[in-house]
């Protein structure tokens, strides 16, 4: 193993900037995953930023993901949605239809 390796990358270690829940989806910038423990803004938590995650999406609204369909995060509806104005987030690994959420 390399000596520069700092973390494996699955679940990194950050400082919290605001309050996470634990399997909620958390941004900070580029930066996504999934929060592995609800703490407070300014503690330690592992933010999960590679696997496959069940996400919640816009359902309804005509908002049907296909297999291989890049996903993007809405920030502020706290859902993924097919909106290339929102941020990249991953790629669908399971169809999603109309009204799936």
């Amino acid at each position: 193993m390399s000596n520069t390796l700092y973390q494996q990358g699955v679940v990194i270690q950050i400082v919290a900037d605001a309050d996470v829940t634990s399997g909620t989806p958390h941004r900070i910038g580029r930066l996504f995953g999934v929060p592995e423990s609800t703490v407070k803004s300014g503690n330690p938590v592992g933010l999960r930023i590679q696997g496959v995650h069940k996400l919640p999406k816009q359902a309804g609204a005509g908002v049907i993901f296909s297999l291989g369909d890049l996903v993007y995060w809405d920030e502020s509806a706290g859902y993924c949605v097919t909106s290339k104005t929102a941020a990249c987030v991953g790629v669908c690994t399971v169809a999603a239809a109309n009204g799936d959420s």
